[in-house]
This record gives structure tokens, C-alpha cells and sequence, in this order.
């Protein structure tokens, strides 16, 4: 860094006829000092000319000391300034005669660089101005890049403060119920539909825990404790959570209305860092009366048609059997392909009822102690004549030390029929079916894989909704209501279990569902599962 200091030597009062004295360098300590800093020193006399100049002015001004010395400075340096006015000749006789040194102080730039100037009257026998030059070029060159660096900041902050703005304002402006938390579970927004929906007041909650302000129930009523609540898992496991499929969370409002939720909570991420959570809410309460009045309808209609399928069933199985009379071979033909129609539709008209009564929670289990592999058999018999036909190889392995479990055997039996009977159906002749069955921990897996059809990519995320079939399937088997593994996933899970599968089209499927080994809870129910495996 170079500062220059001007200093300008007052003239002492002299006795008459004594001349003017010049000063001259000596090797006194202060000429050592002078020569060996780092900041440039030049004394210059009223008339311009440089009367002593150390090493580092004449490096600045890239000459040598012999050259400098008597010369007019100027010749040698013209300061211009950036935030001064360029220190001219008139500038400096103005300091003289004004005797202000001070009017030379500035910054100024000389060959690339910037340089601190200062400057002082010295008194003495002759009035000189010594110039100190402090080279501030990095110095400034920061201060420049700070400040370059602090607009761009302010343009950045400008910018994120309008996204925020944005965000706000969508947020607050969408149906659903949003609520967003730190990583410490505190509220740090809530939009107007949440203000809404929890009839709440956002001002007076955000800061507290969203555990002791906001409070869920499970379909029995029963307050959900905090550590099973969705938002909190979501922060400890930094897994996405929600009940999308199924309302099973509950809100009450103050006036005893208990609200259906389908919520969804999503981390939010920093790096590797969990610092919150965001909560999207929506009220289903419509939708589940909706879907409680359909499931309602569907059941009322299913009974209705069950007698006259029954009718239509019973008279084609007498006309089979002769009681109106022998029938020639186009009679016998129509009568079995209306013996064979009325079947399926029976078999969907069961399916409707089960999926109402299970989705109605009306349906009763009833628990025994059960062999499975007793169970898979009696499953298998029943498909005896369709395995036959198809040349399929069955392998049936049961852990031998499993026990009995209590399970309702009408219930898992079913499971087993729709998965075995998938995997006989959709596996080309002479393939093979295995069912494997272990215990892992507190439950109990069944495994049943084939190396059939598969499932193509594309369509396995539709794979237990309601009537789907792949497309694949429907080119093979034109049979079918697409109900059977919707309630495969009904009945597991509501025994306490779960369903999962992996496949690939053309080599096959592997589907595996578990039920605790301490067996299902008892339920009283209104009505039994429909089926024609007992």
C-alpha cells in the first residue's frame, strides 16, 4: 500500500543579505529511515523541483534518484483521481498560496496504480512540500470487489425475497391445507386453507411443536400418540409419509365434527440435512360418505341380483340334467353356455359384496388355529382340474415348525385361491408354480411365484386397484373382473399384514403377503365373506 504525503517547508524569517539554504541529504538516521521504507517520499520546492527523492518514489516513477534530482516533478508524475480532482500544477500553487496541504489529500491513479496521497508544510529555512506516496491498489481493489460483490448480493436477495413472495402467495392460495416445520417440529407456516380446515388461528400456533397444537385421531376415535404421528416420522426417518389410498387420520373440530384427512408429509432437505417437514392436507370427509353411499348401493344391488342368478343357475343345471326332457346337441351347448355365464356373474357379484363388506368393516373374522399347509392343500384341490389341464409342475414348501396360527380360514383361504389361481391361469402350459411358506420374525411369509406372463412396467403401479387388468392377461384370459388381488390387499392388510410383489414381463411374478404369527383379531361383524372355498 502507497500513501503520499506532501509536505510543504515554511520559509523561516531570515536576517538581511543571509541567502536561502537548500536542503541537502545527509547520513543522518532519518535520511536511512527515509531511503529504506516502503512508501515513495519526494521533496519538492515551490517551483516544481524535486530536492530529494528516495528509492521507492523512484521506482514508482520508474527513473533513478541522479535523474530526478532538480527536475520539475511533473515531468516525472501526473496523479489523476478518481474521487479528487487530477493533482495539476494550479492545484498545488492553490495549496501554496492558501498554505492548505490538506487540499491535496486523495486518492489518485498513477501508470495502473492506485495511490494515497497526503500532504504537510514543513518549516524550515526554505519552504519545500514533502510528497509520502502509499500504494492502496489491492486495498482498493477490494474495496471495489466488495462492493461489487455487495450489489450483486442485494440483486440475489432482491430475487429470492420475490420467489419467497411467490411461494407464499401460491401456497396461501391453494385448496389444500399446507403446514410447513422445522427440525425441531415447531409451525413455521400454515395457509389460509389450514387456518380453514383446523379452524385455527395461524398468528398464535407458529413457534409451537405441531404435535401439542394440532391433534389426530384414528377411525376408533383414539388420539394418535406423537410418535406415531406422520410428521414426526417423516423428520426421524426422512421418508416421504401419507395416507393418499386410505383415510385412516382424523381431525376434530371444536364442534365435535370429526374431519376424514388424506395427508401427505414431505421432508425438506439441505444437502444431507433434514431441517423440516411440509404437510399437505385434504378434507375427504365428502368423498368417504360418497364412496360409503356407493359401497352401500353396490351391496343392496348385489343381493337384489343373487336370486335371479340363483334361478337362472338352478333351471340351466336342470335342463343339463335332463328334468324338462333330453336336449339335442345345439340345446345342451346353450345350456351350458348359460350355466357357465351365470357362474361368472355370480363369482362378480360376490366380489362386489366382499369389497362392500370389507370396505363397510362389517365383515366378521373369526380366528382358529390353523395348519397352512392344510389350507394351502384344500386351495389347491379346488384347482386340481385347472392345474391338470394346464401340465403345470406345483412345488408346496411349508416350514415344518410353524405350528398352528389362528387365522380365519374363509379369509386367508381366499388370498391364497386368488393368488394361485392367477398364477395357474396367466402361466403357459407346462410351467411352474411354487408356494413357499416361512416364518421371519414376528411374522409369517407366504410366497407364491410362477414364471408366467409378468407384468408389464408400465401398468404395475394400477396393479391392485379396482377391475385392472394388465393388458397382457386380457389377450389370454377374457375371463375375469379384475377384483380379485383388491381384495387379496383388503384381507391381508386389515389382518394385520402386507402385500408386495416383484415382476417382469415374459419371466414372470413373485408375490409375497405376511400375517402376524401371533394370528388375526377376533371380529364380531354383521356378514360373512362370500366365497365357493370353504
Amino acid at each position: 500500500m502507497m500513501l503520499v504525503t506532501l509536505m510543504f517547508f515554511r520559509k523561516k524569517a531570515s536576517t538581511p543579505n543571509q541567502p536561502a539554504t537548500t536542503p541537502q541529504p545527509s547520513n543522518t538516521w532519518a535520511d536511512l529511515v527515509f531511503a529504506n521504507i516502503a512508501e515513495s517520499i519526494c521533496v519538492i520546492a515551490h517551483d516544481g523541483s524535486i530536492r530529494y527523492a528516495n528509492d521507492a518514489f523512484a521506482r514508482l516513477v520508474q527513473e533513478t534518484n541522479d535523474k530526478l534530482i532538480g527536475q520539475p516533478v511533473w515531468r516525472f508524475m501526473y496523479l489523476t483521481g478518481p474521487d479528487s480532482q487530477p493533482l495539476t500544477i494550479s492545484k498545488v500553487a492553490a495549496a501554496w498560496s492558501g498554505e492548505d496541504a490538506a487540499l491535496l489529500n486523495g486518492i489518485y491513479h498513477f501508470k495502473g496504480k492506485v495511490l494515497d496521497v497526503a500532504a504537510h508544510y514543513v518549516m524550515s529555512s526554505d519552504e519545500h512540500m514533502i510528497l509520502v506516496i502509499r500504494d492502496v491498489s489491492e486495498t482498493e481493489q477490494a474495496r471495489l470487489d466488495a462492493d461489487e460483490a455487495t450489489k450483486h448480493l442485494k440483486i440475489e436477495q432482491t430475487k429470492i425475497q420475490e420467489i419467497v413472495a411467490k411461494d407464499e402467495a401460491m401456497l396461501r392460495s391453494i385448496g389444500d391445507a399446507v403446514i410447513a416445520i422445522d427440525k425441531d417440529a415447531k409451525l413455521t407456516f400454515m395457509n389460509d386453507s389450514a387456518e380453514q380446515l383446523f379452524a385455527v388461528d395461524a398468528a398464535k400456533l407458529i413457534g409451537k411443536p405441531a404435535v401439542e397444537v394440532l391433534h389426530f385421531y384414528d377411525e376408533k376415535g383414539v388420539l394418535v400418540p406423537p410418535d406415531e404421528r406422520m410428521l414426526l416420522k417423516a423428520l426421524e426417518t426422512g421418508e416421504p409419509q401419507g395416507n393418499e389410498e386410505e383415510a385412516r387420520s382424523f381431525y376434530h373440530l371444536p364442534n365435535g365434527t370429526a374431519l376424514a384427512l388424506a395427508l401427505k408429509i414431505t421432508p425438506v432437505r439441505l444437502k444431507d440435512t433434514i431441517i423440516g417437514a411440509i404437510g399437505i392436507y385434504r378434507d375427504i370427509t365428502h368423498a368417504r360418505e360418497v364412496d360409503r353411499m356407493k359401497t352401500e348401493f353396490i351391496s343392496l344391488a348385489s343381493h337384489q341380483l343373487r336370486t335371479p342368478l340363483s334361478a337362472i343357475k338352478w333351471f340351466s343345471e336342470m335342463l343339463l340334467s335332463g328334468d324338462a326332457g333330453a336336449l339335442n346337441g345345439d340345446q345342451s351347448d346353450f345350456a351350458k353356455n348359460i350355466s357357465l355365464s351365470t357362474d361368472r356373474m355370480i363369482q362378480l357379484v360376490n366380489s362386489l359384496l366382499n369389497i362392500s363388506r370389507l370396505e363397510s368393516g362389517r365383515i366378521i373374522i373369526d380366528p382358529k388355529p390353523t395348519n397352512l399347509k392344510d389350507l394351502i392343500q384344500s386351495v389347491i384341490n379346488d384347482l386340481h382340474t385347472l392345474i391338470e389341464e394346464k401340465h403345470h409342475t406345483l412345488v408346496v414348501s411349508v416350514h415344518d415348525k410353524l405350528g398352528e396360527i389362528p387365522i380365519d380360514q374363509r379369509l386367508i383361504g381366499q388370498v391364497y385361491l386368488h393368488l394361485l389361481t392367477n398364477a395357474v391361469r396367466y402361466t403357459p402350459s407346462n410351467g411352474e408354480i411354487s408356494i413357499f411358506v416361512s416364518a421371519n420374525g414376528d411374522h409369517i411369509i407366504s410366497q407364491i411365484t410362477d414364471n408366467g406372463l409378468g407384468i408389464p412396467v408400465t401398468q404395475q403401479k394400477k396393479l391392485f386397484q379396482k377391475f385392472f387388468r394388465a393388458e397382457n392377461a386380457v389377450k389370454v384370459e377374457t375371463d375375469g373382473n379384475g377384483l380379485g388381488l383388491y381384495l387379496v390387499r383388503a384381507i391381508v392388510e386389515s389382518s394385520g399384514g402386507k402385500v408386495w410383489y416383484k415382476s417382469e414381463e415374459g419371466k414372470g411374478s413373485t408375490f409375497w403377503f405376511s400375517l402376524p404369527k401371533a394370528g388375526m383379531k377376533a371380529q364380531n361383524g354383521e356378514v360373512m365373506l362370500e366365497t365357493d372355498h370353504t
